[in-house]
């Protein structure tokens, strides 16, 4: 498997100018292939189970992104076709998708307001997140995450994993080590906890309990880059497990340019992230 390292230098080697549109074609259809391909393989794996009704809705937030949270939708309402779906989306003409509530919020609030304003709105005890450019296939059974939650008050979060395409790689998250952390130590990390290990941090797909989360949320001053800030603050207040077992496919096209808006944001988020770094360490 290639490192991700060596990901970054073959980008920047071959992200040019005369490049990048035929590279984004070129992935964008060796991930169609492969999700079609996940598609097939799915009708050999059993449905997942029903939710426990009343239990779960998904939070979708999307900024820009139209084709891949429509996508999205498609995919879960295929897998999962009893899940609410909650699409928060800032974009100047906020757009319905069908088979999915519609938040809209004002223009380029980002993802941390969107956020916190879906946990303000849903009813449900518990909450899947995503990003909008996820895959459902039928690994991504929900109800035992739920099922989890609801057995074992004491955990907050239970995350999954992610699969990039097109490599079919996952992040490992088993060793991260958060930084600066505003809670204090509660269960250490790797310990097993009603059979999964604790984890300090997991991907921005995981089901969690939505009233504790609500009382960590999302620093709104960041629009983008909240996922390390997030967990940082929840280090101690909230107990994270991780599933394997628990997989969603991530179709995300390195070579999609990121609009002004989206460098716009990250140049601020860098900027404020740091200023809490520098800010932590005086303290």
């Amino acid at each position: 498997m290639v490192s991700s390292q060596r990901k970054r230098e073959l980008r920047r080697r071959f992200d040019t100018d005369r490049l990048r549109p035929l590279l984004r074609v070129a992935v964008d259809g060796v991930m169609a292939v492969e999700a079609t391909g996940a598609v097939l393989l799915d009708l050999r794996r059993p449905r997942p189970a029903a939710l426990p009704p009343g239990s779960v809705t998904a939070v979708i937030k999307t900024f820009q992104r139209p084709r891949q949270v429509r996508r999205l939708v498609r995919s879960i309402r295929r897998v999962q076709p009893d899940l609410p779906i909650l699409v928060v989306d800032d974009n100047e003409t906020p757009s319905p998708v069908k088979g999915a509530d519609l938040l809209a919020m004002p223009y380029n609030s980002g993802i941390s307001a969107g956020r916190n304003a879906a946990l303000a709105q849903i009813g449900t005890p518990f909450f899947l997140l995503l990003d909008d450019d996820f895959v459902f296939t039928r690994r991504t059974a929900v109800a035992p995450a739920v099922e989890y939650l609801m057995a074992h008050p004491d955990v907050d979060i239970v995350g999954g994993r992610v699969v990039n395409l097109p490599d079919f790689s996952s992040h490992d998250y088993s060793r991260i080590v958060l930084g600066v952390r505003q809670g204090t130590d509660a269960v250490p990390v790797g310990t097993p906890l009603h059979g999964l290990p604790v984890y300090a941090k997991v991907a921005n797909f995981f089901v969690g309990r939505t009233d504790t989360v609500r009382t960590v949320g999302w620093a709104e001053d960041l629009k983008v880059m909240e996922h390390q800030e997030f967990f940082s603050r929840a280090w101690g207040t909230l107990t994270t497990v991780y599933d394997d077992g628990f997989a969603v496919l991530h179709a995300r096209n390195p070579f999609d340019r990121a609009s002004p808006e989206r460098r716009e944001n990250m140049a601020s988020a860098s900027v404020g992230l740091s200023q809490r770094r520098r800010g932590a360490g005086a303290g």
